[in-house]
């Protein structure tokens, strides 16, 4: 036993909170990700440690940096990357892209352009429904839609109608 667990302990990669990430995206996506020199998939151990926490116990086993849905229609899936640049003075940029469905299509639609931010907002899934706006307003989503959120702050939900990504704001 103590051979075996020796042995695994040599074999089995370091974990890194987070370092499955861009790992969890088809390799057409992660192609085109990579030849965006110096940005990262964003994962949560970029994220500070009280948002961390907070994400982890949300999202169990989850990637705050990208997300895969029905978001255009109910059969393909696509894929949401929220990809991070740490910049000298601590802060990050930050944009959002969006890989359309079918594995070939790999050229990414940008939903949210590159942004200054002090600490990265995550990305995450939610079913179809009736969604409720802080200004009052509702909509019926017919498809998968995701959040883009500042954890326990300003949170817009994006979703698919028309041929193209809409959003609302869901928290301030």
């Amino acid at each position: 036993m103590k051979k075996f667990v020796l042995f695994a302990l040599i074999a089995a990669p370091p974990y890194s909170p987070g370092s499955d990430c861009p790992t969890s995206l088809p390799r057409a996506v992660r192609k085109e990700i990579s030849r965006a020199v110096g940005w990262s998939v964003l994962s949560a151990d970029m994220l500070p440690d009280d948002d961390a926490a907070i994400w982890r116990e949300a999202h169990k086993g989850l990637c705050p940096g990208s997300v895969a849905g029905r978001f255009t229609d109910r059969e393909a899936i696509s894929y949401v990357v929220a990809l991070v640049k740490r910049n000298p003075d601590s802060t990050y940029l930050e944009r959002v892209l969006a890989f359309p469905a079918g594995s070939d299509e790999t050229s990414p639609t940008v939903l949210i352009p590159s942004a200054r931010v002090i600490s990265p907002f995550v990305v995450w899934k939610v079913p179809p429904g009736r969604y409720r706006g802080v200004d009052g307003g509702s909509v019926l989503i017919r498809w998968e839609s995701f959040v883009y959120e500042k954890i326990e702050s300003v949170a817009t939900q994006y979703y698919w109608l028309g041929g193209r990504f809409h959003s609302f704001q869901t928290a301030e």
